[in-house]
């Protein structure tokens, strides 16, 4: 006689579902986040209160430090790794420093421009103000040997972000505040301006 199967009255376990959040891709979520913000105005409202919040403040000397820290922190064995003879020709060290300069500065330009374009101005001026100071302490005060490489970059990006500030924020009471924010913390060059 053959044995009869009985079944198990055990449930079988349940897989543990994965949180969709977890298999969402940046991409994604930001196609998500803009279609929502899209469909419903009070949620973009919050959407763009929550991307504020998590800008927060701009400490001018804060970021002046974290400015200065990414210029020093350019190893000048990058530039010689970049620049001399090539497959497809010659790269001038001095023109790479510079190229490598504006690399580093990039970040911190990009930053502040969202700011601006968020509406954020007051944000944005000081942001721009944390830059220019950054640059003149890496100038006046880093070691680094790749600034013997890009000696002149320095001033040079210190004035064109400065203009380009002055241009976005052209009140003089704003160049006022500008005036008096290099004669504090930019005093060497503030008298150029």
């Amino acid at each position: 006689m053959a044995k009869e199967k009985t079944s198990s009255t055990k449930p079988k376990k349940m897989q543990k579902s994965k949180d969709i959040f977890d298999s969402v891709t940046p991409g994604d979520a930001m196609t998500i986040l803009k279609n929502l913000a899209r469909e419903d105005p009070e949620l973009r409202k919050k959407i763009e209160a929550m991307i504020i919040g998590i800008l927060g403040e701009v400490n001018t000397d804060e970021l002046a430090g974290e400015v200065c820290y990414e210029l020093d922190a350019i190893q000048v064995e990058d530039l010689w790794d970049r620049s001399g003879r090539t497959r497809d020709g010659y790269v001038d060290p001095s023109e790479e420093s510079w190229e490598m300069f504006d690399e580093a500065l990039e970040p911190f330009i990009r930053d502040q421009e969202r700011f601006k374009n968020l509406g954020q101005i007051q944000k944005a001026k000081n942001y721009g103000m944390g830059i220019l100071q950054g640059i003149y302490h890496f100038k006046h005060e880093s070691k680094s040997e790749f600034k013997d490489w890009a000696s002149d970059a320095p001033l040079d990006r210190f004035v064109d972000i400065l203009n380009t500030w002055k241009t976005s924020f052209p009140s003089e009471k704003d160049h006022a505040a500008m005036q008096k924010f290099l004669a504090k913390n930019c005093p060497k060059w503030s008298r150029q301006f």
